[in-house]
């Protein structure tokens, strides 16, 4: 829907409908009916909307599945986030999920991995017994490091995005589309912080909660279980105190000395099969993944083993 591509980019610039209408020249009320689609803008218009909003013309008119349906968590309480910021953040999580929608459309389902089970496993008040049984879900051994956690979640069938929000109040959160679960989080914070939030968000779509803890108490409780998840109790040997987790027990845990930014793979694997299977151009796998020409053509140039 051409509305919501204009709404999208108008919360990317943080502006409000009674902000942008003077730029434009017209009433917030019609920019309100072109957002809403009950009035579609002239192309004249819409090319005015596009160059103040720093957009380009074929970002408006580019391709949107109306067969997509979005069931969003709610963002962290207390993240101090306005309304506006928030829709933004809903509004970019579809549009991602958008573009990743159009190679599952020309792939097929089957190219994506089996659709988890969401909220199977019952909630125990013991944050180690949680993480155990989250590693577990994922295949993980029960103790030492995790690698490629994002790699791991994309395997069982949990769709990442990273964002690019500015605003540091938010870090993840995590929905629904068509049925299946995707998690998506701030992709401007630092590496340690990207894998507690995306441990996190695993953690509230794995697990059952129950409905009082929906609130400030589930979230601690889902920061606990993240932090035993991914730093799992130590064998007893000192470590230095600016490594140690703020576990509330004390209990000293292992943890990385450097850990290496992770990225989702999925969409780009996806594009890159289309593309060698002659399913898409490089151009149209550019415009997906929004990166060059020549880095498509790369991913394309190398040799790939497909996972079944």
């Amino acid at each position: 829907m051409l509305g919501k591509y204009i709404t999208y980019y108008r919360l990317k610039n943080n502006m409000t409908q009674e902000e942008l209408a003077p730029l434009l020249q017209m009433s917030p009320e019609t920019i309100a009916q072109y957002e809403s689609g009950s009035a579609v803008p002239p192309f004249a218009v819409l090319e005015r909307i596009a160059e103040t909003l720093d957009a380009d013309i074929c970002d408006f008119l580019a391709y949107r599945n109306e067969h997509l349906t979005f069931l969003h968590g709610p963002v962290e309480q207390d993240s101090g986030l306005t309304d506006m910021q928030q829709d933004f953040i809903r509004l970019s999580v579809e549009e991602y999920l958008n573009r990743f929608y159009i190679i599952v459309e020309i792939m097929g389902e089957d190219a994506l991995p089996a659709m988890p089970v969401c909220h199977g496993i019952p909630l125990s008040a013991d944050a180690e017994k949680d993480a155990k049984a989250l590693r577990a879900y994922l295949h993980i051994p029960g103790d030492g490091p995790i690698q490629d956690l994002v790699r791991t979640l994309e395997d069982h069938g949990i769709l990442v995005c990273f964002l690019d929000i500015e605003d540091a109040g938010f870090s993840g959160r995590n929905g629904l589309v068509n049925s299946r679960p995707y998690i998506a989080v701030n992709g401007n914070m630092p590496p340690e912080c990207i894998r507690s939030a995306v441990a996190r968000e695993a953690a509230r779509i794995v697990f059952d909660w129950p409905d009082d803890l929906n609130g400030e108490k589930g979230e601690e409780q889902a920061a606990a279980i993240s932090e035993a998840f991914l730093f799992p109790r130590g064998d007893g040997q000192q470590e230095p105190e600016s490594r140690l987790g703020a576990a509330s027990d004390g209990a000293e845990r292992s943890r990385p000395a450097g850990i290496e930014r992770e990225e989702p793979q999925l969409f780009e694997r996806l594009v890159t099969r289309a593309v060698t299977e002659y399913e898409i151009t490089i151009e149209k796998g550019a415009e997906l993944l929004k990166q060059s020409y020549v880095y498509v053509a790369g991913l394309a140039a190398e040799p790939v083993v497909w996972q079944e």
